[in-house]
């Protein structure tokens, strides 16, 4: 048994190469990415290699689409889902907001499964960033700022720049 660690920076494109590499060195199992988006690609070639990969973060749904791959944590859809339970039980008839990356697939996946879940007297207002703007979220806040509660399916430096120019407003 061997660990080898290799890192694709959450870049998706850096999959392909790093994935040959790892097959090459003789690899037969995998834990696979740990973000989503690089989750996304690695599962096809593990698939068309039947590698078994277990990944312990890439938390998109489809992550274990085939019978070679597992999630060891919560799916995009499960905490999408929790998340519109929580709200419903505790700010029904309330209006809510919801601040998203537009082009990331973990933060996409909670939203889509949240707004299936979501009771109907509960009012919902968007706002979102891309990763070409993570630094000035003073629109968004603007947007969000007669919301009751701000649900925000993201990573940790994004949320925290949030709060920090929020509280600062």
């Amino acid at each position: 048994f061997k660990l080898v660690v290799v890192d694709d920076m959450h870049d998706p494109s850096k999959i392909a190469t790093n994935y040959a590499s790892l097959l090459e060195g003789g690899m037969q199992l995998s834990l696979g990415t740990v973000t989503t988006g690089p989750g996304q690609e690695f599962k096809k070639l593990a698939k068309d290699d039947n590698v078994f990969f277990l990944t312990p973060s890439a938390s998109a749904d489809n992550i274990p689409e085939f019978d070679n791959g597992y999630q060891m944590c919560f799916a995009d859809g499960n905490q999408g889902k929790a998340a519109a339970d929580f709200i419903n039980q505790n700010f029904a008839g309330h209006t809510i907001g919801v601040f998203f990356k537009s082009d990331d697939p973990y933060s996409t996946g909670i939203l889509q499964q949240f707004k299936a879940n979501l009771d109907a007297s509960v009012s919902l207002v968007e706002t979102s960033f891309s990763a070409a703007n993570e630094t000035d979220f003073s629109v968004q806040i603007d947007t969000l700022k007669d919301t009751t509660f701000v649900l925000m399916p993201i990573y940790y430096t994004p949320a925290s720049i949030f709060m920090k120019q929020a509280q600062d407003i």
